[in-house]
């Protein structure tokens, strides 16, 4: 779909902004569903890398790729709560520590969103502005704005 909203898009000569959202990711992150998260993830993965091929025709386009929130907390190789050298992924958020054989955690119920910092990439012109370190989410819109001359 991004391919092909690029191809239509790019017949204006004034320019174009394009949004491609990966909701779904959250989606299957909410629901603890490590294949679906991984699905979603490689196709979103595919979008971002058609932007990118687009973009390495022209020098005009910006393209960044963030999250507004991380959701699910998945832990890669966690044998249980303490002890994080091997296993199996686990979606940490909304459970809690209990007795018992395996991971030793209970749900509380879906996965939330959680506290952690989300990546914020950015890749052609004014893509410095957007690796600064930290950045607060409500600066994105802006150096959008700037990136457009707006």
């Amino acid at each position: 779909m991004t391919q092909k909203a690029i191809e239509i898009l790019s017949k204006d000569d004034d320019g174009f902004f394009l949004m491609v959202e990966g909701g779904r990711i959250d989606h299957a992150c909410h629901i603890r569903c490590y294949e679906n998260t991984t699905a979603e993830t490689l196709a979103f993965d595919v979008a971002v890398k058609a932007a990118l091929d687009y973009a390495s025709l022209s020098n005009d386009t910006l393209v960044i790729v963030t999250a507004d929130h991380e959701a699910g907390g998945l832990v890669l190789g966690a044998v249980d709560f303490y002890n994080y050298s091997a296993g199996d992924p686990v979606f940490a958020s909304g459970l809690a520590l209990s007795h018992g054989p395996g991971y030793n955690l209970t749900s509380t119920g879906m996965a939330t969103h959680t506290a952690v910092d989300v990546p914020l990439m950015a890749s052609g012109p004014g893509a410095e502005k957007f690796s600064r370190g930290r950045t607060d989410n409500t600066e994105i819109f802006y150096l959008m704005k700037e990136g457009m001359g707006l």
